[in-house]
């Protein structure tokens, strides 16, 4: 009986268990696209996609507004007065149910249960907002010279938070609310105080600039490099630089064929994801190897400018110029779109 139950643990750890491990298996997903060519987007110009509750999609997009899609609706939601916000940049869930988003010129914020609609001046231009557990916005973009940290929102006006640094490239919010604030002069870690604001940093995380960072499960921060251009993870206080990845995703940028991370995003089983500024790849770290799945896109440069994850499991990829890109289950299918086999 011992023996048997040996042979049964040894069987369901060499067939079971590293699925189980590993969550959702990526063996069986495939693309759906979404673009002008087949479906109502004015635009295949999308800067990010947030969900909310009921599993639609709220997609920022360049001159174009705010929209809405949720299974056959679509709806443009941009108002008139908001015209001179110009791009909508990034989008994040803020208090009291209003969507927060970074604009070219200005803040929006959409309120869609009471369809209400307002805008704060900011003083330069917003490219990345993000919140904390306490609800406290912090914001910030860049002005060509001008020398800055990034803003928070009191309630009643934006506070500049640690002066003298160009160009915010990132901005993360860690667990413990610590910010993670990435400049083109290097990256640091501010942490949050008992009322969820910040003040000074406590650390530089790095020389390098990020364009995007995430945490795993052990607190593990990891990044694409602006510097580097390739995916990055810091263990304690060392950082390391991934190598590796398919010869087919690599791309000649700066006279260096180079994989070009753009977008960073940790699964919940801690699987690493990462998306290319160029060629368009979607790559899965496990931890051991790589896994490379090029994404339907209408020019040969394209590239991904955000990835978020669906409730359902999926990845959605908005792209420079071709629409969006979900890839996910077979078993799941949508109205609008046309299926496409991973390059």
């Amino acid at each position: 009986m011992i023996l048997l139950r040996s042979c049964l643990w040894l069987w369901l750890s060499l067939f079971l268990l590293p699925d189980q491990a590993l969550g959702q298996s990526f063996r069986k997903y495939r693309f759906t696209s979404v673009n002008m060519s087949n479906s109502p987007l004015e635009t295949n110009h999308i800067r990010d996609i947030v969900f909310d509750e009921e599993g639609g999609a709220y997609l920022a997009t360049s001159g174009l507004g705010l929209m809405y899609w949720k299974g056959e609706t679509w709806t443009y939601l941009e108002h008139p007065d908001l015209v001179q916000s110009g791009w909508f940049n990034d989008l994040e869930w803020g208090p009291g149910g209003w969507l927060w988003i970074a604009g070219s010129q200005q803040v929006v914020l959409y309120h869609p249960k009471r369809k209400l609609w307002s805008s704060l001046p900011f003083p330069t231009q917003s490219f990345h907002i993000s919140v904390n557990s306490q609800g406290t916005i912090i914001c910030g973009g860049g002005n060509p010279g001008a020398s800055q940290g990034f803003f928070q929102w009191s309630g009643t006006q934006w506070i500049q938070v640690d002066r003298g640094h160009r160009d915010v490239m990132g901005i993360f919010v860690c667990e413990n609310d610590d910010a993670i604030v990435s400049y083109r002069d290097g990256t640091w870690r501010y942490p949050a105080n008992a009322k969820g604001f910040y003040d000074i940093p406590s650390e530089q995380v790095s020389e390098m600039a990020f364009y995007e960072l995430d945490e795993d499960s052990r607190g593990n921060l990891w990044g694409a490099s602006y510097s580097a251009l390739k995916l990055h993870s810091r263990i304690g206080d060392q950082w390391q630089t991934l190598v590796g990845v398919p010869a087919r995703m690599k791309y000649k940028y700066r006279d260096e064929p180079t994989y070009t991370a753009h977008n960073v995003l940790v699964l919940p089983d801690d699987r690493v994801v990462v998306t290319t500024q160029f060629t368009a790849f979607l790559a899965i770290w496990d931890g051991e190897d790589w896994e490379a799945y090029g994404l339907p896109i209408q020019e040969a440069n394209d590239g991904v400018q955000r990835i978020t994850r669906h409730p359902d499991g999926s990845l959605w990829c908005a792209t420079w110029g071709s629409g969006i890109a979900i890839f996910h289950p077979y078993e799941q299918t949508y109205a609008f779109g046309s299926v496409h086999e991973p390059r």
